[in-house]
């Protein structure tokens, strides 16, 4: 069994691991905001983790949530381990291991919080991630955004203000990297 003590109580993870079919497993998840999930060619962690993966296997477990009725016919999605699943495919694995999420889990910030303790989202990854969970919870404040996020208020806010205030075409710059910060400064002179 997997225990997470550095999480409250109600989000610790206990549950035994299974081994399941990566062909079972749906990549695709609405609360996954990365958008370059695996790309071994232009990111070197993700060229390292393709290779420990060849040589050691999976090693730490991925999430999914069942999409259909138990049985040997089951599908899942993915909660987080997008970027473990992607290698093992390219390394020729046929199966991972993985926990399966409850019903009741909010697997919204699970996949938030296994994002923000690997390789860094970006600004922009960021805010998309924010704003999923703020229309997931509606009456979820900005603090308590921030308290279950980690990040600061004023973050949580600059984040969600740059991507819900932006134009299509500033909103493309802010994907493209253009910090938060600037992206809320330039909305006034897009907007004109």
């Amino acid at each position: 069994y997997r225990t997470d003590h550095a999480l409250p109580p109600s989000l610790q993870l206990q549950r035994p691991i299974c081994n399941l079919p990566l062909d079972t497993i749906q990549a695709h998840s609405l609360a996954q905001t990365r958008q370059e999930a695996f790309d071994p060619e232009s990111c070197d962690a993700d060229a390292e983790l393709l290779a420990s993966i060849r040589a050691h296997g999976v090693l730490e477990p991925v999430m999914v949530q069942r999409t259909g009725p138990p049985g040997l016919d089951s599908t899942y999605r993915l909660v987080f381990g997008h970027r473990r699943c992607a290698a093992a495919g390219q390394a020729g694995l046929t199966h991972v291991p993985a926990l399966l999420a409850n019903p009741d889990d909010p697997v919204d910030l699970l996949t938030l919080a296994e994002n923000i303790g690997t390789r860094p989202l970006s600004a922009y990854e960021r805010a998309l991630a924010l704003k999923h969970l703020q229309q997931s919870t509606p009456d979820r404040s900005l603090r308590a955004l921030a308290r279950h996020t980690g990040l600061s208020p004023s973050t949580v806010s600059n984040l969600l203000r740059a991507y819900r205030d932006s134009t299509p075409r500033l909103r493309s710059l802010f994907a493209a990297g253009l910090d938060a910060r600037a992206v809320v400064e330039l909305q006034p002179l897009f907007q004109q």
